[in-house]
């Protein structure tokens, strides 16, 4: 007679709903609201260099203009990287969930279960 089996269904069923929300809730914030919120903090920083080089250099249009392009650049660069890296997490939690939903369809009351 096996008194874990009952456990074990519970436990299956409540990880099995744990993970799916998981699966739901990593992939909208990996995807959207975490790139929305770097693209918000690069842009709220590269404005602030902006208005930096035009305070500073104001005088001199072609330092600042040369400079501002520098930092247009730089927020590209940025924006790329960030959705790389997002992207790559995004995919990687994914293929996470993946895994541990296989691992739910092994029965271990089977597995472990004592011969007589």
């Amino acid at each position: 007679m096996i008194f874990a089996a009952p456990q074990y269904i519970i436990t299956k069923y409540f990880v099995g709903c744990y993970i799916g929300w998981a699966h739901s809730t990593v992939n909208f914030r990996l995807k959207e609201k975490t790139r929305f919120t770097f693209d918000t903090a690069i842009d709220t920083f590269q404005t602030g260099k902006k208005t930096f080089v035009n305070t500073v250099f104001a005088k001199n249009e072609k330092v600042a203009t040369a400079l501002n392009q520098f930092v247009d650049a730089q927020t590209a660069y940025t924006k790329a990287a960030v959705k790389a890296g997002t992207d790559v997490g995004a995919k990687l939690a994914e293929e996470g969930v993946k895994l541990a939903q296989e691992a739910m369809k092994f029965d271990f009351t089977k597995a472990f279960q004592v011969k007589r």
